[in-house]
């Protein structure tokens, strides 16, 4: 009894309504989650409403009495009033420009809850076959829509009245995809893991993996597929504890794959056969004639210009930021929270989006190790080469660890079993023998 009060106390959680509480709040994270997922919940104002009062009922229900916050979470509140005193001075009293900056309200939000969930993940471990399930869904319906229109993909990225339709028919654009690209290795090794644990959860597992393949290779992004590559390399064969050498790593791969696709006719035909069809094999084209002709692909033009533009914001207000004077060229996540909020910010910004990944770095076991180093390059692949203005920001934040916790549990209960077993009894004949 003394234990369980104990836990309840540590859990900040009202004690007279236990276990009512509890529920009310993991519902309240399954609203927030979707929301970051869904693309019919990203469309319309009430539902970022919806998401911002799902949070607060949840800290209201979850009321800090007895909590000792670090010294990150402070500084964490602060980045976050500086985010919405910059909204405010900007939005000149426009509600939508005031939301505009949802995904850093999240994701400062759901790092605060990561936190209080600390040491009990497993009350969400429900969690994670019901968002793969939701993808599923979400992918199929992406996949049906570009392959009926292979355009839908980048009409999706305007995000506005246009292409409404198709969101609320659930095909999702960078809000859908980037969010399954940067957790793609620890759901890979979550799946592998469930094989032996969870027929369930491994036939989800290996269902959303080929979700995500027909629509990232049909969708044409290309940051998503050279992302999930060089993820799964890095999680699979890169063996190292390094971070500093994981990312050089990543760099002569990627120099390697540009200067194969550019000047390397027989594989850059290999690929363009393999992906035939689909979005990506226009985009190794036009790799291939931005390399070697004067002219660049006008996408490739306008992220390169908007990466100038960020650098150059950074440079002009090198500690406090642009703020509401400009906000860089809005194609890199980590570029933009530097221009526009200083380094302040952007260290926050970076503290919270990496910590969950630097504390498993610090893990002895060297399994964790590896998913930590690929969890890392996808994330910085994915936040330094494309803006995550969009609302998936928190899932970087909870999935991991609720993965991740599943993964320590069901290990534990292999060492477990091992050294429940009976040692191998000798009947001191000098003719048994030991192979």
């Amino acid at each position: 009894m003394d234990q369980q009060n104990t836990l309840r106390a540590n859990n900040r959680i009202f004690s007279i309504h236990d276990p009512i509480i509890p529920t009310i709040q993991k519902l309240l994270v399954l609203y927030i989650v979707v929301w970051t997922i869904a693309p019919p919940l990203q469309i319309d104002t009430v539902y970022r409403l919806a998401a911002l009062g799902a949070v607060g009922l949840w800290f209201l229900l979850n009321i800090p009495y007895n909590v000792k916050l670090e010294k990150i979470h402070m500084m964490a509140l602060g980045f976050l009033l500086l985010v919405i005193v910059v909204a405010l001075f900007e939005s000149q009293g426009n509600l939508e420009y005031v939301l505009r900056p949802i995904n850093y309200y999240m994701l400062i939000i759901a790092f605060l809850m990561a936190y209080c969930y600390k040491g009990r993940w497993h009350e969400l471990s429900w969690l994670i076959p019901v968002v793969l399930l939701l993808l599923i869904y979400f992918n199929y319906q992406s996949y049906k829509a570009v392959i009926d229109d292979p355009q839908v993909a980048r009409l999706i990225v305007r995000n506005d009245a246009e292409t409404y339709h198709y969101m609320r028919r659930g095909v999702g654009g960078y809000g859908l995809l980037y969010p399954q690209v940067c957790c793609l290795p620890m759901v890979v090794m979550w799946t592998i893991k469930a094989f032996r644990k969870s027929w369930l959860r491994f036939i989800i597992g290996v269902v959303w993996m080929v979700s995500y393949y027909l629509y990232a290779a049909n969708s044409g992004y290309t940051i998503a597929v050279v992302t999930s590559v060089i993820g799964l390399i890095i999680l699979f064969f890169y063996k190292r504890k390094s971070i500093v050498l994981a990312i050089v790593v990543t760099a002569i791969i990627l120099g390697i794959l540009i200067w194969l696709i550019g000047y390397n006719d027989g594989f850059r035909n290999a690929l363009i056969d393999f992906f035939d069809g689909t979005k990506i094999a226009q985009k190794i084209k036009d790799v291939h004639l931005s390399l070697t002709t004067t002219d660049t692909a006008d996408s490739i033009l306008v992220r390169w210009q908007a990466y100038l533009a960020s650098i150059q914001t950074i440079f002009t207000y090198p500690v406090i930021g642009g703020l509401w004077f400009s906000s860089g060229g809005g194609h890199s996540a980590i570029l933009d929270t530097f221009a526009k909020y200083g380094l302040f910010g952007g260290y926050v910004y970076i503290k919270i989006v990496f910590g969950f990944v630097m504390q498993m770095k610090n893990s002895a076991q060297e399994k964790d190790v590896r998913i930590a180093n690929a969890l890392f390059i996808a994330f910085l692949m994915v936040l330094l080469l494309d803006s995550m203005s969009y609302n998936f920001t928190c899932m970087l934040v909870l999935i991991p660890p609720i993965c991740h916790n599943d993964i320590l549990t069901w290990r534990k209960k292999d060492e477990n079993s091992l050294d429940s077993q009976p040692a191998p009894e000798s009947s001191g004949s000098s003719t048994e023998y030991s192979v």
